[in-house]
């Protein structure tokens, strides 16, 4: 640059031309390395990322796939073990509680064989004894009802006109009332 003020141009082209030609080269070729050296390190990182991203997705499948097994037996598990404490299925058992609650012991619940801890079973046990409650107490009101009917019948008999009886009857009525 001192040579081009002084207009020295000769000697600033051989200066140009010579040793910062040779520099600028050498920077140029150093440049050149540098970008291609980021160029590689950039294509492998990447070649590293995919390799990772694959090996995190595979790892990501497997694991969403393992929890998915791992639910639905979890789910089996669960339904199994709560149709076995009902006895059945819970649309049968709501059925059966609402009839047993419309009063209707006459009905025959299904249980599986050797069945005595589930709610069905407990409901079948139930409606049995209340079958029982029931028909012990008819039979108890019946054996009242039936000494209290005859002797309403009998008292009412006493009671009407003496005319509007016939003569033997009117006899057995002053029997009775004596």
């Amino acid at each position: 640059m001192a040579y081009a003020r002084v207009n020295k141009n000769a000697e600033a082209t051989a200066l140009m031309n010579g040793d910062s030609r040779k520099s600028y080269d050498v920077l140029h070729q150093l440049g050149d390395k540098l970008s291609d050296l980021n160029v590689e390190g950039g294509n492998k990182a990447a070649a590293e990322a995919a390799v990772v991203y694959a090996n995190a997705r595979h790892w990501t499948i497997g694991t969403l796939g393992g929890c998915v097994a791992i639910a639905l037996l979890l789910a089996f598990a669960i339904t199994r073990s709560l149709s076995r404490q009902l006895g059945g299925e819970p649309a049968y058992v709501g059925e059966i509680a609402t009839r047993v609650a419309d009063g209707d012991l006459s009905m025959r619940i299904a249980t599986r064989a050797g069945d005595t801890s589930s709610v069905l079973y407990a409901m079948q046990s139930m409606v049995s004894r209340l079958s029982q409650v029931v028909s012990d107490v008819n039979s108890g009101a019946e054996a009242l009802a039936g000494p209290r009917r005859r002797s309403a019948r009998r008292r009412n008999r006493c009671r009407k006109p003496p005319a509007s009886r016939p003569r033997a009857w009117r006899r057995r009525a002053r029997r009775w009332n004596r």
